[in-house]
């Protein structure tokens, strides 16, 4: 199924079998940072407005792509996306974790290698980069 995220995409995802009523995990990973900030504020208050209790998001927290980064520049022609990009600004770093209390989230900050170790996965050769990762996960109340 595809579907187009400045769109309809929650009734196309209902159609498509999905059952708003049950909770959901959702991983934000590699696409609200290439939609304008207004398109990634709508998607995730949509998200909010239809998240039951229980359902919960994670996303890495890291700092927003340079703007003339080449990989970044590819991906924006890839998703077609022609607006100032949300780069980080889309409401779900840690910036902006107060916006996702106040919506009913309880929000939680881990660095990379305390969540790597509470899944039981800690890596000897941490990097600083990666020691200064920070992911977040929030729970629907």
């Amino acid at each position: 199924m595809s579907t187009d995220l400045c769109g309809s995409w929650f009734a196309d995802l209902t159609a498509a079998g999905f059952d708003p009523g049950l909770p959901t995990a959702r991983l934000e990973e590699g696409v609200l940072a290439y939609l304008s900030p207004s398109d990634a504020t709508a998607v995730l208050d949509t998200i909010t407005a239809t998240a039951v209790p229980g359902s919960t998001r994670a996303k890495a927290a890291m700092a927003p792509p340079r703007p003339d980064d080449e990989t970044y520049q590819r991906m924006r022609v890839f998703v077609g996306a022609s607006e100032t990009p949300s780069a980080g600004v889309s409401g779900v770093d840690r910036e902006n974790a107060y916006r996702l209390a106040d919506q009913g989230w309880s929000v939680v900050f881990d660095n990379h290698d305390d969540l790597a170790a509470k899944y039981g996965r800690p890596n000897p050769e941490s990097s600083a980069a990666a020691a200064s990762a920070q992911y977040l996960t929030a729970t629907r109340l």
